[in-house]
């Protein structure tokens, strides 16, 4: 199941956002001030900004809500307990502004068990289900997190991107771990809405995208996104057994 949705760059600074940021913050130009005393021109010295961009992850959030109900419907038609598979985001090719969302997953079933109101979803392998049952855990269902922050460079970012030598970018390295940070919250808030004691097969990915040229003319920057996927849990028993020992590697052709 394929889904994409729509956000915009240029909107969601000046006209709001779906929910309200949770992080913003200014990256003061140093020199600003030395430099208004001396008269020189402050045209190339501005302070930077990084934001949380909401639109986006209200698009990608409308994507899988959008796409999670249909993989359902698909399993309930078949009979199906749950399902197993994985979910992947990316960017369209040929269209501005336009985010894809793909879950791929197996139906499953056993029979002489009741079914239940609805499917459980899941980003589980076949490997990873088994082991969650033998360790007294249900899957709940799929969760997803998501973290997208925008960097727009002060003059300091701009002119350690241009060093002959090795200094941290902090405003990126911030802009990176607040994403981490937003996506882990997202991921945290959905295992508690489905009542689930803990999320496992958690997989993480970051990417860029530069936002300036065509789509943000003028504005240079960047949008650092962090995504997370998992499958929240229930607990419903004891291991089965003790955890195994660890063995001593043995020759295979002995």
């Amino acid at each position: 199941m394929r889904i994409a949705a729509q956000w915009g760059y240029h909107a969601s600074h000046k006209t709001g956002t779906k929910r309200r940021a949770r992080y913003r913050k200014v990256f003061r130009c140093p020199h600003k001030k030395a430099l208004q005393l001396t008269g020189v021109s402050l045209r190339r010295h501005e302070p930077g900004y990084n934001w949380e961009h909401t639109v986006y992850e209200s698009g990608v959030s409308s994507a899988v809500k959008a796409a999670l109900p249909r993989v359902m419907d698909q399993a309930a038609a078949l009979g199906a307990h749950g399902v197993l598979g994985s979910l992947t985001l990316e960017h369209v090719d040929g269209t501005a502004n336009h985010v894809a969302v793909t879950i791929a997953v197996t139906a499953v079933a056993r029979s002489g068990n009741a079914l239940p109101p609805v499917p459980f979803t899941s980003n589980l392998s076949g490997i990873s289900f088994a082991k969650a049952i033998s360790a007294g855990c249900v899957p709940v269902g799929l969760v997803v997190g998501i973290g997208a922050v925008e960097i727009n460079p002060g003059c300091m970012t701009e002119r350690t991107e241009r060093a002959l030598h090795n200094e941290e970018a902090a405003q990126v390295s911030e802009g990176v771990t607040m994403a981490r940070k937003l996506a882990l919250e997202d991921l945290e808030r959905e295992v508690a809405t489905l009542r689930g004691d803990g999320c496992v097969e958690v997989a993480t990915t970051t990417t860029f995208h530069d936002l300036s040229g065509v789509q943000n003319p003028g504005h240079p920057g960047r949008l650092v996104v962090m995504l997370c996927v998992g499958t929240a849990v229930r607990q419903f028993g004891d291991m089965e057994g003790a955890p195994e020992a660890s063995r001593t590697l043995l020759r295979l052709n002995r």
